[in-house]
């Protein structure tokens, strides 16, 4: 009896070891348009990054980290460096900082709809952890320092 039950245990481990080295080498590197991504940033990112502040001005700039479809979604891994200006009483204020960020996005015949995002308020390294996979961080440089902005103006 308990040999069965040490096989059956053995097999449910292997098993999810194989799904999981499976499911981590199914990812594909894809391209995603740039005015895609430049209309999610300013219409979904930027309104909801969790800053709240009265008469505040927000802006992300941002860099790719990767891109990466799985199962027919799309993430796209960036840095943000956000900037957000705002009055307070008399005074001007304005801070900037980088964030780590993913957004999620589907693709069905060359269409992009926004699907969520996640981003990370916070200095706490295990929140951007759980935001870029361990693949994500051995593979690329999360600390990108060249930035775009959604806003730049295309040079003819």
């Amino acid at each position: 009896m308990k040999k069965i039950l040490i096989v059956i245990i053995g097999l449910i481990i292997s098993s999810s070891l194989i799904t999981l080295f499976i499911y981590n080498r199914s990812v594909t590197e894809v391209q995603v348009p740039e005015d895609v991504l430049n209309k999610i940033i300013i219409g979904k990112v930027e309104p909801n990054t969790g800053i709240q502040e009265k008469n505040a001005n927000i802006s992300c700039d941002y860099s790719v980290i990767c891109l990466e479809e799985k199962y027919g979604q799309i993430n796209v891994y960036l840095s943000l460096l956000c900037t957000i200006d705002y009055q307070d009483s008399s005074n001007r204020l304005s801070g900037r900082g980088v964030m780590p960020a993913v957004i999620h996005l589907n693709k069905k015949n060359n269409n992009y709809t926004f699907k969520s995002f996640e981003i990370s308020l916070s200095d706490d390294s295990s929140i951007s952890d759980r935001i870029y996979p361990s693949r994500i961080k051995k593979n690329y440089n999360i600390c990108p320092g060249n930035f775009k902005s959604p806003r730049a103006q295309k040079k003819e």
